[in-house]
């Protein structure tokens, strides 16, 4: 290969596999990327390292799993000057440029060292999380009162819903904007005569699920009326104990509304994928589509993400569109891993990627036998909401073992039982050892190898933003 490839990695925040139709899903949610996918290689086992942005974009910048670069709670960063995936790439002649809307991926965590560009895509716009709403400061300083002023906040929560049927939709929560900022980038200061490695975070599937018009009723059921939707509201506890009638409408209207977000940053890829092309490079780019998790969307009595490790949101999609090493048309039923990409990338550049190998990680050029990695990992580390419990995942093409610090461990047969839904725990008391003892010796290779984490210096508007996504309190 005498010419490098550029490299455009597209991660799709919070987008389960299951929910796009490349995949099977029965609501045709992403047409867009299905054409793509069949210029592409698919990847039907594509396993994360984790369940929520911080820890798995650090990996994916660092070759890492989690326990080992450290970086798995809020307000924790890279060192400073680490070897990053962008700053490899940029030593060896790449253009490099990271556009997110993930307040995560920035500056304040040192994951965007290495980019020559770098945009905090959320800071540009009026966007949800970098300002609290008058009506959202006066309701909490309400509950400072207790129970005389449930009434008061109750007509502050109707007047709320009443006005968010209302007012006029927004046109765009980010993605328009994302693609015009990178046709400027590659109009403007590509270097023709340099290959580039483009990082790209969409926000728009993440909750709190609001789509634009007319992605909010496009999979909407008709009975719904924009009364019955806004009265869902954010309180997850609220809609997961309700009466179960209301249960089931509010996780229904739930799946419609996120369906309607992927729809919708499926047409905003269309579009980008459509502006490459134009420009006259998309045959010389290794064009990535994936996502860092998945989402609950109630399964297991859950919703939204970094709670668990189960299938939903550790189980990823993966379309690598680059016709001259990676097979049209082809699906990869083998498992990987979603860091597999950080050698990959590597190798495409030209850049020695021994050191990804030895942590468990491989170039998707050239898969390893089945029998070379045995299993895959990923991890979650003490989220307040989980009583901080800290709970680890080793998956076989078989069997997902979990194992949690309370000891409350879980087993289950993947062929059997995909949905997750036996706890064989008890049933099969042999593998869960023999699984157990495999995951113990990982964890063992890999605690030794801990980089001292620095602590990120979050702006209040930062903060407002993580805030408004149910990060931080």
């Amino acid at each position: 290969m005498t010419k490098r490839p550029n490299i455009i990695l597209l991660v799709m925040d919070s987008v389960r596999m299951t929910h796009m139709s490349c995949y099977g899903y029965s609501r045709p949610t992403t047409p867009n990327i299905d054409a793509l996918a069949r210029q592409a290689t698919v990847y039907d086992q594509a396993i994360s390292v984790g369940c929520w942005t911080l820890p798995v974009h650090a990996s994916l910048f660092t070759g890492l799993y989690p326990i080992s670069h450290g970086v798995t709670v809020s307000k924790e960063a890279l060192p400073n000057n680490f070897p990053t995936l962008a700053q490899q790439l940029k030593e060896a002649g790449y253009q490099t440029a990271s556009f997110s809307n993930n307040a995560y991926v920035s500056e304040v965590t040192n994951l965007t060292q290495g980019f020559d560009t770098v945009e905090d895509l959320w800071r540009l716009r009026s966007s949800r999380g970098t300002k609290r709403t008058k009506m959202s400061r006066v309701v909490r300083w309400l509950r400072g009162f207790g129970a005389p002023a449930e009434p008061i906040i109750l007509l502050l929560g109707a007047m709320r819903r009443a006005w968010s049927i209302l007012k006029p939709k927004r046109s765009d929560e980010g993605a328009q904007l994302t693609n015009e900022k990178i046709r400027a980038w590659l109009t403007k200061h590509r270097d023709p005569e340099r290959p580039f490695f483009i990082f790209v975070n969409y926000m728009e599937p993440h909750e709190p699920y609001d789509p634009t018009s007319p992605y909010d009723r496009r999979f909407m059921p008709k009975r719904f009326s924009s009364w019955r939707i806004s009265r869902v509201g954010r309180n997850k506890k609220k809609i997961l104990s309700g009466p179960e009638k209301r249960r089931q409408e509010d996780l229904e209207i739930i799946q419609a509304l996120y369906d309607g977000e992927v729809a919708y940053l499926d047409a905003q890829m269309g579009d980008l994928v459509k502006e490459i092309a134009s420009l006259g490079i998309l045959d010389d780019t290794v064009l990535v589509i994936t996502s860092d998790h998945g989402d609950s969307l109630g399964e297991h009595d859950h919703l939204g993400h970094r709670l668990t490790l189960y299938e939903r949101l550790v189980q990823v999609p993966l379309i690598i569109r680059y016709p001259a090493l990676f097979e049209p048309e082809a699906r990869v039923a083998q498992q990987v891993s979603l860091i597999d990409l950080y050698p990959t990338f590597l190798e495409l550049a030209g850049v020695d990627s021994s050191e990804a190998n030895a942590n468990g990680f491989y170039s998707l050029t050239a898969l390893p036998g089945s029998d070379a990695r045995p299993f895959l990992v990923a991890e979650n580390t003490a989220p307040k909401s989980q009583n901080s419990v800290v709970s680890r995942m080793l998956r076989t093409e078989q069997y997902k073992y979990i194992w949690k610090s309370n000891g409350q461990h879980e087993l289950y047969d993947l062929l059997d039982d995909p949905d997750e839904t036996l706890n064989l725990i008890t049933i099969a008391p042999e593998t869960a050892r023999k699984l157990d003892g495999q995951l113990e010796e990982w964890r063992r290779a890999h605690a030794g190898n801990q980089l001292d984490t620095e602590q990120a210096e979050y702006d209040e508007p930062l903060l407002e933003r993580l805030r408004e996504l149910g990060y931080v309190e």
